[in-house]
C-alpha cells in the first residue's frame, strides 16, 4: 500500500507540474489617464499639465491633447498626489491610491480676467465701438460706466465682422446682446455665457445732451 500510495502521489505531482496553469504574475506597473475640462463650459482644457506631486511616481507629468485626455503608463503601485494645472484655471489636486488602471477626470474652474480696458470719451448723442479679441470659449462680462446719472448711455455688443461702422449706422447689426433700457445708476453691466473665441465688438451710444467720460471693462472666464 506504501508503494502504490507513493507511485500515486509523484504521478500526480509530475502531472500538475507538466499540464498545470502557471500562476499569473502580480502586476507592478499601471496606467492612470483622464480627461481635464473646463467647470464652466465643459469643453476641453487642451495643453494642461497633469503632475504627480509626491509618492513612488513623483515628478511625472503628463499634457493634455486637444480633447483634453491624458495619460500615463508604467506607474508604481501605491498613493499619490495628482494636480491638474492650465492657464487662466485654477489648479486642481486628488488623491489617488493606484492598484489596478485607473481613470481620473478633472473640472477645472476658470479664473475671472481682464482682457480689454479703454477709456471713452462719448459725445452727446453719438456712439463709439471698441473691438477686441477672445482667445477662448468661455464668460463674457462688459462693464460700463460714466459720469452722470442723468444721460443715458446705451450698450451693445455683437461680431466685428457683422457690425461695422455702416452697420451701426443704418442700424442692421445683429446684436449679440442689447440694453436700450433706462437706468437709475451711471453703469451697465452685460454677461454672455459660453462665448466661442472671436473677434467682437462693442458700442457704446450716448443718448444724452452732454459729453460723458466713459470706462469700458471687459472680463473673460474660461
Amino acid at each position: 500500500m506504501t508503494t502504490r500510495y507513493l507511485v500515486a502521489v509523484l504521478a500526480a505531482l509530475l502531472a500538475v507540474s507538466c499540464g498545470g496553469s502557471p500562476t499569473s504574475p502580480t502586476p507592478t506597473s499601471f496606467s492612470l489617464s483622464g480627461q481635464v475640462i473646463s467647470a464652466l463650459t465643459s469643453s476641453p482644457v487642451a495643453g494642461a499639465t497633469v503632475a504627480i506631486a509626491d509618492g513612488p511616481n513623483a515628478g511625472k507629468s503628463a499634457t493634455a491633447d486637444a480633447s483634453g485626455n491624458y495619460s500615463f503608463s508604467g506607474l508604481e503601485r501605491g498613493g499619490f498626489t495628482v494636480t491638474a494645472s492650465a492657464d487662466g484655471f485654477a489648479p486642481q489636486s486628488q488623491g489617488i491610491s493606484l492598484t489596478a488602471p485607473q481613470t481620473i477626470s478633472f473640472r477645472l474652474t476658470g479664473t475671472r480676467s481682464l482682457i480689454y480696458s479703454r477709456s471713452l470719451a462719448l459725445n452727446a448723442r453719438s456712439g463709439t465701438g471698441s473691438s477686441f479679441r477672445t482667445s477662448r470659449l468661455g464668460r463674457l462680462e462688459i462693464e460700463t460706466s460714466w459720469g452722470s446719472a442723468s444721460n443715458l448711455v446705451r450698450l451693445e455688443f455683437a461680431l466685428e465682422a457683422a457690425c461695422g461702422t455702416p452697420q451701426y449706422l443704418s442700424n442692421s447689426c445683429p446684436w449679440l446682446y442689447s440694453d436700450r433700457s433706462a437706468v437709475s445708476v451711471p453703469r451697465r453691466t452685460a454677461t454672455v455665457e459660453s462665448l466661442a473665441a472671436n473677434s467682437y465688438i462693442v458700442w457704446l451710444t450716448n443718448q444724452g445732451s452732454v459729453g460723458e467720460p466713459t470706462m469700458l471693462n471687459i472680463y473673460l472666464t474660461p
